[in-house]
């Protein structure tokens, strides 16, 4: 765990905890008009929105690498994995991952339990 966590939220991340329940919830009414509603199903309806800030908040990471020339070569970043040490990002991208996973997590659960 990071030494700096620091339970510190803001509003932006309330927002990209909003946008990705919105792309669950969107799926997971499209999926129920279609089939039945599975724990399967509600865990891949919850990916997309968790994968698209995932994605984001690690190539931001990268750009940050990039821009202050830290463990660059002249090609690029010398770790392909680098930018998925989440305990070296800054406390507020931590957070913009971390919402939606939560958010997502107990809609998920909700929805489990209601059906």
């Amino acid at each position: 765990m990071n030494k700096n966590f620091k339970f510190k939220v803001n509003l932006s991340n309330f927002a990209h905890a909003f946008v990705s329940s919105s792309i669950f919830l969107i799926l997971i009414l499209i999926t129920s008009i279609l089939s039945t509603i599975t724990p399967t199903i509600i865990f891949l309806c919850a990916l997309p929105g968790i994968f698209y800030y995932a994605g984001r908040e690690m190539s931001q990471y990268e750009a940050k690498l990039i821009k202050s020339n830290t463990g660059l070569n002249s090609v690029g970043i010398k770790s392909t994995i680098e930018s998925l040490k989440i305990w070296n990002w800054d406390n507020d991208s931590q957070w913009d991952l971390y919402m939606p996973i939560l958010f997502s997590t107990i809609i998920g659960l909700v929805i489990l339990w209601t059906f």
